[in-house]
């Protein structure tokens, strides 16, 4: 397993960047909005990186006893990094002087999923108990609890209108549920095994699952019908929409990324180049780079080249 994070030019597959900046899986990337700088997180650490060339910057001081890092999440305005934890815990870290700033203490079982509302003052957080709680970054409190799913809550994603959030997870469902109010508008039974991520784009009318089951999903997001099944993608850890929403990308367990179009759901390119397991990608904000996090412990960069 060679764990590196890479920069790649994409088709002739130039790679501008790998780094190893953890011990172990990388989980979880995210940009801050100016491109300034990369985070990354692991189960041994989160860590910081330069955005243009995935150079080391610093890792943020956990507090002990944490145990892994399951998911990173950053605000809009780029002020804060949320991290979850198997202790329960969610924080918030300080991206000026990447200090630890507040914990939000209430699940009782390890934290695998989160999202940040567009508005930068709630957030969601779901447990593996199945527990959804919404909490409120300004007042440091937890604003709702709802029982979301029958099994861990595996992914959460937000609308980028507010709107609406969906979750998934063990219990194979995929609920669409009204974001102010928190009431279920509806639910599907999605895959056939675990669901893994979840994505909406940038228009608030498709959504894109994964599972374990070895599908990507598209669906509409205002009823939850079924438009396109992908499946020979591996199974997919993670997915993302481009920011202009030309593209949605997977980080599949075939060591590769796929990348489809969304004006017709078309697969146009497999990007090979890790030696493990791709566990997650991120575009950045400028839409020029694809990023990848892998088992193999590699973090690569890639040009948006087409």
């Amino acid at each position: 397993a060679d764990k590196t994070v890479k920069v790649w030019k994409n088709r002739t597959l130039n790679n501008l960047y790998t780094q190893n900046p953890h011990d172990a899986m990388i989980n979880s990337v995210v940009y801050t909005p100016d491109q300034k700088y990369l985070i990354t997180s692991s189960g041994d650490s989160i860590v910081v990186t330069e955005g243009r060339n995935l150079n080391f910057v610093g890792a943020l001081a956990m507090p002990e006893k944490t145990g892994n890092t399951n998911a990173i999440a950053m605000t809009r305005t780029g002020d804060l990094l949320l991290s979850a934890s198997d202790d329960g815990n969610i924080r918030t870290w300080d991206t000026k002087g990447w200090k630890l700033q507040n914990t939000f203490s209430g699940h009782l079982d390890p934290v695998l999923a989160m999202a940040i509302n567009p508005d930068d003052e709630r957030f969601l957080s779901g447990s593996a108990n199945g527990s959804i709680k919404l909490w409120s970054l300004s007042s440091q409190k937890s604003l709702n609890t709802i029982d979301g799913h029958k099994g861990a809550v595996k992914a959460i994603t937000i609308s980028p209108n507010g709107k609406f959030f969906l979750s998934a997870g063990q219990d194979k469902e995929l609920k669409l549920w009204d974001a102010n109010t928190l009431t279920l508008v509806k639910a599907v039974n999605a895959h056939n095994k675990d669901i893994a991520s979840i994505a909406v784009d940038a228009t608030n009318q498709y959504v894109a699952t994964s599972s374990e089951d070895g599908t990507v999903k598209i669906w509409n997001a205002n009823n939850l019908t079924l438009l396109k099944t992908f499946s020979n993608a591996g199974i997919v850890k993670d997915l993302k929409f481009s920011p202009d929403n030309t593209y949605l990308a997977g980080a599949s367990s075939n060591k590769e990324i796929k990348l489809w179009s969304t004006d017709r759901w078309l697969e146009i390119d497999t990007i090979k180049g890790h030696t493990g397991k791709v566990s997650t990608i991120t575009f950045s904000p400028d839409k020029r780079f694809l990023v990848s996090g892998s088992d193999d412990q590699t973090l690569k960069m890639w040009e948006m080249e087409y």
